[in-house]
């Protein structure tokens, strides 16, 4: 896990890299400053960051996030690849015959693996937490970090990150399964994280089958806190639409059920007071879908309900009799009255509430008559007002009959029916008995009248449903045999099948695989998959790996940046320059020495390194050859710092200082330039994908061109430089510039020899009175500076490409490599590079040494050639001469290689310093590789689809 440490990055510094988008596929390809920590781009969030908080993910092969689990990244990345159509255009356009040595099934599931790490990195930059690529106004309103931001807390961005993080990483430290929701805050931002994702992913994909799919894409989340159940529910009412086509009463009271019960078995009712039945509305949301609508209907049972007082009465002494009248009453009502302390009827309680009345005239529902007997009036008593009768009515009982579906609603899943209410009496009859449990003898009332839908119909598919009384899902309604299983392990675009749909765990039942309790709105997960296990060994290429859907990525997709700005090329040639400068400066001994040794014109220093040579050799009681006559490399270096100081080794630094900065700039930026230009014409977007001998070709061709332009800017100075390596003493360069251009005014002066008196005649050389004419001999050593420069350059790259390849082979094909080793990956490709790359400047060297030979003999100061007219001298700077003297001298051909261990020493060295330097400037001045490395980013074609 990264330190929780955040640095802050302003919007003005300086970054190498822009987004570019494929034209073939769509896809986006962002910077990998911003992906890997930077939050992510601009363009995929869809709202400009105005502060960027830069982090690192994970680079021990640990998660770049901990919200999402492996499954459910493998398993999103399957259903992109097969719904997104950016996605699926970029796999479409993938070349897996690339690699002979690897088969094209293992090379489709590395690049999967690569996609699932994009898809990661996506999820981390963007559904982590309430801040991301919102697919809606509902979703924004969780808040983005931009001017005047509507945060959902107020924490910021960074704050966010780095609390969630870290807080995860604790609790998974700990062995906490649960992690990271201990701590509330971060649970509750990572779900938020989800719900954006939902969001997002429902917008886009609206099809009955990417419903579906996403149904069980996030079933996948197997956290209960995390997972979006309410979401998940919605979005499968949409995919079944369902509507209640059947429904049935259970728990009525039915024949040879003590009637008594009838107040929670379907009675109980009133003509003053019906049932009602309230549906649950659907899980689907919008104006689209609407809940179904049931009518109760009821009719009398002939009992009496109850007896109500309308006119208490006055001067009762004693209960009064009661009597409940009607015509062709099979069982009268039994009844008795209750008196208050002021001699009033109170209340009348029904003790039995008879049976057959309500019969009138082809009628069921007449109520009764109710007769309270008068109070007895004393004797004598004249005030008979305070003797009044009590006068009540009688309500009939009403018991469900049928129910009725006057709309069946829609938005319903169809194997998950809705919950209806039904509304029971407000008060229970008089002659009511609870039910009594016989082995408890408690009181229970469990069984009551119920109304279920019995059948539920798809809208979409006409597909009928019959439901059970219980109202959890029914498990899988697919069984995933043994080869689907292994069809997903093999294929990386298989999905699940749409006709599965997970297992529905309700409120407060025990989800048995996680240990835990279903929270509020339950739980869905797919049974019929394996569990997920943690692999503790895995190819260094794979980060996670799941067993049914696949591996997550070591790496992501990347690609490197083609369109590069004006900016970005001068920083790369700056950095060319500055490591040139240095290694060739620092290593400027060893060119020195050679070209002393070539010219063989400093004796007096030649004859000292040889004495030393042959002093050391006597010292060692070695026996003297013909080759110690030669002094070495070694011997001449002893023989500078013993005579001439150690500060004589840099003669001529500052015309060094020049040619190099020329050379590595130069060098280095026309090449990245024409190498990113000739893949942009010749290979477009999917440049970044070309391998073998294309990207030779392409490669080969830049650096050539390249050594062309750079051998032709850097003429002047390189020749310069050779030349003044070639003075016995130290001069500084406007001596040797000086000294040159007077040589050739001198040669052109002798062309026009002055008739009148026979005097060469020719003015000396100072920067003031410098002319065209001066011009044209400064570049005099272009050809010679080619010949020279131009193999070394192709023979170093092609022995590079050929050395590299061969012991990839060669370690390949070991029986105890499992993971096939690339060059630059790791720690034995990074040997390889360096082995590859030593063998390319030594033979770089070899073959460009004759013309380094000749360059150096004819740029240095010229010898002189007798002229066979008139016995005075010239300076010739033809090569062709040399060449044939060198050859007819003793020792033949191998004279042309004089100086060779110097300089092949010297490239040794020199390339990899070289390049080691290059790479560290890059990345100072932030144009390194990971600058300019561009990720896959997936989620912005996701967004731009809406």
């Amino acid at each position: 896990m990264a330190s929780g440490t955040l640095l802050s990055v302003s919007p003005q510094t300086v970054n190498a890299g822009k987004a570019e988008i494929d034209s073939k596929t769509g896809e986006l390809f962002s910077p990998k400053s911003e992906m890997l920590g930077g939050g992510g781009s601009d363009l995929a969030r869809g709202i400009k960051l105005e502060s960027r908080t830069k982090g690192e993910f994970a680079t021990d092969g640990g998660p770049v996030q901990y919200v999402y689990e492996t499954r459910f990244i493998t398993y999103l990345s399957r259903f992109l690849l097969n719904y997104d159509p950016a996605a699926k255009a970029w796999w479409n356009d993938q070349d897996f015959g690339v690699d002979e040595r690897i088969s094209v099934e293992v090379q489709k599931k590395i690049r999967f693996a690569e996609f699932a790490e994009s898809v990661e990195i996506g999820l981390a930059n963007y559904f982590v937490g309430p801040y991301g690529s919102y697919a809606s106004v509902q979703a924004a309103k969780a808040g983005l970090l931009a001017k005047a931001p509507a945060q959902s807390s107020s924490f910021d961005v960074a704050k966010t990150r780095t609390s969630l993080f870290d807080s995860i990483s604790q609790n998974l430290k700990r062995g906490d399964s649960n992690s990271f929701l201990v701590d509330r805050k971060a649970g509750d931002k990572a779900k938020q994280g989800i719900l954006n994702l939902f969001s997002l992913l429902q917008a886009r994909y609206t099809s009955v089958e990417c419903k579906r799919q996403l149904v069980i894409l996030f079933s996948l989340i197997s956290d209960p806190k995390l997972q979006p159940t309410r979401e998940i529910k919605g979005i499968l009412g949409e995919a079944d639409d369902g509507t209640v086509s059947k429904i049935e009463i259970t728990g009525r009271l039915e024949n040879g059920d003590n009637y008594r019960l009838s107040g929670r078995r379907g009675g109980g009712y009133s003509v003053y007071e019906q049932p009602k039945a309230a549906v649950e509305s659907p899980p689907a949301l919008g104006a689209l879908y609407s809940p179904a609508k049931i009518e109760v209907i009821t009719k009398p049972t002939s009992r009496v309900l109850r007896i109500r007082v309308l006119d208490r009465g006055r001067g009762y002494t004693s209960s009064p009799k009661v009597e409940v009248i009607q015509q062709g009453v099979t069982l009268p009502c039994e009844a008795v009255a209750v008196l208050d302390r002021n001699g009033s009827v109170e209340d009348v309680i029904v003790l039995d509430p008879g049976f057959g009345y309500g019969r009138y005239k082809k009628r069921n529902d007449v109520p009764p008559e109710v007769r309270i007997a008068p109070p007895k009036t004393p004797r004598g008593m004249k005030q008979k007002n305070d003797y009044l009768p009590a006068i009540a009515i009688a309500d009939l009982e009403y018991a469900i009959d049928i129910v009725k579906i006057v709309d069946g609603g829609n938005g319903y899943i169809t194997n998950t029916p809705p919950k209806i209410e039904l509304t029971l009496p407000s008060e229970e009859p008089d002659w009511y008995i609870s039910p009594i449990n016989r082995k408890t003898w408690k009181v229970d009332d469990s069984i009551r009248v119920q109304i279920q839908v019995k059948e539920m119909t798809s809208v979409i598919s006409g597909e009928t449903v019959q439901t059970k009384v219980s109202p959890s899902i029914a498990k899988d309604k697919v069984s995933l045999d043994p080869s689907m299983l292994e069809n997903m392990t093999n294929d990386p675009l298989t999905l699940l099948p749409t006709t599965l749909q997970p297992y529905y765990t309700v409120p407060g039942d025990k989800i048995p695989e996680l240990g835990s309790i279903a929270k509020k709105d339950g739980n869905f997960r797919i049974l019929s998959l394996p569990m997920a296990v943690s692999t503790m060994f895995l190819p260094s290429r794979y980060r996670a790996y799941d067993p049914i859907f696949g591996a997550i990525g070591s790496k992501p997709v990347t690609k490197t940046a083609q369109a590069l700005t004006g900016s970005e090329y001068t920083r790369l040639a700056l950095s060319g320059g500055i490591c040139t400068v240095i290694v060739r400066t620092a290593l400027n001994p060893l060119e020195l020495v050679k070209t002393k040794i070539q010219l063989k014109n400093d004796e007096e220093l030649l004859q000292i390194a040889k004495k030393i040579s042959m002093q050391e050799k006597l010292h060692k009681n070695e026996t003297l050859t013909e080759k110690d006559a030669n002094a070495g490399t070694v011997d001449v270096i002893r023989a500078m710092a013993s005579t001439r100081g150690p500060s004589s080794l840099f003669q001529s630094a500052d015309v060094t200082f020049l040619a190099s900065s020329v050379f590595g700039s130069f060098g280095f930026g026309a090449t990245e330039l024409f190498r990113r230009s000739f893949t942009m014409v010749f290979f477009g977007d999917n440049g970044y994908e070309m391998r073998g001998t294309g990207e030779e070709l392409i490669l080969l061709f830049a650096a050539a061109l390249a050594c062309v332009l750079t051998s032709l800017a850097a003429a002047p100075f390189e020749m310069l430089r050779v030349r003044s390596m070639g003075y016995i003493d130290p001069k500084p360069i406007s001596t040797v510039l000086s000294d040159y251009l007077n040589e050739k005014r001198e040669e052109r002066a002798k062309q026009e020899i002055d008739v009148r008196s026979g005097v060469i005649s020719f003015a000396s050389f100072t920067l003031s009175n410098m002319s065209k004419d001066d011009i044209p001999p400064l570049f005099s050593g272009f050809l010679p500076i080619v010949s020279r420069e131009l193999p070394f350059a192709v023979i170093k790259f092609l022995t590079f490409d050929s050395v590299a390849a061969s012991l990839i082979t060669f370690i390949n094909s070991l029986p105890q490599v499992i993971e096939p080793v690339q060059v630059g990956n790791g720690g034995l490709g990074l040997t390889i590079s360096a082995v590859s790359g030593a063998i390319a400047g030594l033979t770089g060297a070899f073959v460009s040494h004759p013309a380094d030979l000749v360059l150096t003999l004819t740029s240095s100061k010229q010898k002189k050639v007798a002229n066979s007219k008139d016995g005075s001298t010239q300076y010739s700077a033809d090569w062709k001469p040399l060449v044939r003297e060198l050859i007819s001298q003793e020792g033949g051909l191998l004279n042309l290689f004089t100086g060779l261990p110097a300089r092949s020493t010297f490239f040794f060295l020199v390339i990899g310093l070289q390049f080691f330097l290059y790479d560290y400037a890059k990345n100072i001045f932030q144009v390194g590789s990971d600058d300019l490395t561009l990720v896959l980013d997936v989620f912005y074609a996701i967004r731009q689809g809406l």
